[in-house]
């Protein structure tokens, strides 16, 4: 069943490719509105997955519904409302990128700009003009993005959107999808940068081996709890040893990045005994904190924890 606030609701999924089972009893909610990260290793059923939801797989069993829409019977309707950006997408050799987002944005009711929509993912005047072929590798990916645009949709599904982007390519498209977010706009995402997933996403979805290893936030209290001292000067060497031998009594692991001093302890039940201490241990070391915070485990933790198998 799909409530009014699921964008995505699968169901027990299963896909099987000849005596291999691909993904098995895969189960999760997308909220609306909500951006969600598809993690896992190489190999682990995330491509499937959103094959499955986009229409191109029949699951062997279970069931995916999209937007209320079933996109297995349903894809014709469904694609008016979904932009989908794949791995290895692909357009007419000869076709250039202006071509290519007009023909797309013609298939939709209520499209966007073209220009407008080749502006927001960086193709700049010349490569607009250039022919697919002679694209790079950075440009091809973001014309692919621009055709999951183009059609002014109520859902991303993003198949490692920032592959083969330099720096430069992948903050743009970090700046960009955080508009999208302000727009409400749906977002399922498969990346393999943990630090990406934990700054974009709401949640995050950990596939492990064709099964569900994780379901649930970016940061999570029962697994590392971290308690974070923003101070207002650079910490020095002397200043963070004089702190790890406070912080080795209680476990805690201290890492500095910066002005921000930061305790990681596995036993969330010690949170606020350790920001007491870290309080009382700031000012005889020389240090004045502006703010002390308890943080949840960090992305990088539960991804580990998941498929550690």
């Amino acid at each position: 069943m799909v409530h009014n606030s699921s964008a995505i609701c699968a169901s027990a999924i299963s896909v099987v490719r000849g005596a291999r089972a691909v993904l098995t009893d895969v189960t999760f909610d997308v909220a609306l509105g909500s951006t969600t990260a598809l993690l896992g290793p190489n190999g682990a059923g995330k491509t499937t997955t959103l094959d499955v939801l986009c229409g191109q797989i029949t699951p062997a069993t279970g069931r995916a519904m999209v937007l209320e829409r079933d996109p297995t019977s349903d894809w014709a309707a469904l694609s008016q409302d979904v932009g989908v950006m794949t791995q290895h997408g692909g357009i007419y050799l000869s076709m250039t990128p202006h071509q290519a987002t007009s023909l797309f944005g013609s298939y939709y009711r209520t499209p966007l700009n073209p220009n407008e929509v080749l502006r927001r993912v960086g193709l700049n005047e010349q490569a607009c003009r250039t022919p697919w072929r002679r694209l790079s590798g950075g440009e091809k990916q973001r014309l692919n993005l621009a055709l999951a645009l183009v059609g002014n949709p109520k859902m991303l599904l993003l198949d490692e959107p920032t592959a083969g982007l330099d720096p430069s390519g992948q903050e743009s498209l970090r700046l960009l999808l955080r508009e999208l977010q302000q727009s409400d706009v749906t977002i399922l995402l498969t990346t393999h940068d943990l630090d990406d997933a934990e700054t974009l996403a709401d949640s995050v979805i950990v596939i492990d081996q064709g099964c569900v290893a994780y379901v649930g936030p970016t940061t999570d209290p029962r697994r590392n709890t971290r308690v974070v001292a923003t101070c207002v000067s650079t910490v020095t060497q002397s200043q963070i040893d004089a702190l790890q031998q406070t912080f080795a009594k209680l476990d805690g692991i201290v890492t500095v990045n910066g002005t921000n001093i930061e305790v990681a302890t596995t036993d969330a039940a010690m949170a606020q005994h350790v920001v007491a201490t870290l309080a009382a241990a700031l000012q005889p070391v020389g240090l004045v904190a502006s703010q002390v915070q308890v943080c949840g485990g960090r992305l990088r933790d539960i991804y580990s924890e998941a498929v550690k198998s």
